[in-house]
């Protein structure tokens, strides 16, 4: 399954630029993609869909998302999940987590060495950058009956 999403140029594409204008959310200024590996992905059918992802940049220093020209790599973990509702109404949370967040709440690069990052789960107050949303039947039926 990995080798067919990173093979997916449409795919690749699209979640580098994702994780581009996430990454922007949380420095000064813009961070130089080298790229995102897909690293894990976890199937629980009828349950939930994990994909660990990690985020090369060139330059930019460890605990900073600065983009700084430091000559030396830097990765950033991130996660992308969908997880069907406990009381499963047909509805899911779909959560993207980006960078860890540092005592001072930086963007935090757990490392200079692109190929020894690993990633990483913590919970979702630890990443720097996280949006969740609710997804569904029950979701989108609530939110017809709002707009009427």
């Amino acid at each position: 399954m990995i080798e067919d999403l990173n093979s997916d140029d449409g795919f690749m594409a699209t979640v580098e630029k994702l994780h581009i204008e996430a990454a922007q959310q949380c420095g000064q200024s813009s961070i130089v993609s080298d790229g995102v590996s897909i690293v894990s992905v976890c199937i629980e059918f009828g349950v939930s869909l994990i994909v660990d992802f990690r985020l090369d940049s060139l330059g930019g220093r460890q605990g900073a998302c600065d983009g700084g020209p430091t000559g030396r790599y830097a990765s950033a973990p991130s996660r992308f999940s969908v997880v069907l509702a406990a009381d499963r109404n047909d509805s899911a949370e779909a959560s993207f987590g980006l960078g860890l967040r540092e005592p001072d709440g930086d963007f935090w690069y757990p490392a200079d060495d692109r190929r020894t990052v690993q990633a990483m789960s913590p919970d979702f107050d630890r990443w720097a950058f996280v949006c969740s949303r609710s997804v569904g039947r029950a979701t989108l039926a609530s939110r017809i009956r709002t707009r009427s």
